[in-house]
């Protein structure tokens, strides 16, 4: 597993989570406890918009959530051979899965 946070100061702008190899749970139940760790450390999860998807055989998820101070999406993906979550801490949905995309392309 590698984590990394990138942006300028104090406070990433976005953070990565990568871990390597195959995933006994299937997307949806690896979204749930992803999900479950986001509301367990405070954040609101707003389940109900919550974008889902196959693109070249790659399942992902992603979800806008909120805590004070923060307005961020959250994405993850679960590939053959890898799992991979992205936190943008100043975008919504689409910000935040356009660069789990180019992450993931650029990880692969």
């Amino acid at each position: 597993m590698a984590a990394a946070g990138y942006g300028t100061g104090a406070v990433p702008t976005f953070v990565v989570v990568l871990v390597e190899g195959r995933s006994l749970e299937n997307t949806d139940e690896i979204f749930s406890e992803f999900v479950g760790g986001i509301t367990s450390g405070g954040a609101t999860v707003q389940t109900d918009a919550t974008v889902s998807g196959e693109r070249d055989g790659l399942e992902y998820r992603c979800v806008p959530i909120t805590a004070p101070s923060i307005a961020a999406g959250a994405c993850m993906w679960r590939g053959d051979g890898s799992v991979g979550i992205v936190l943008k801490l100043d975008g919504g949905i689409d910000e935040t899965k356009d660069l789990l995309f180019r992450t993931h392309d650029e990880l692969a």
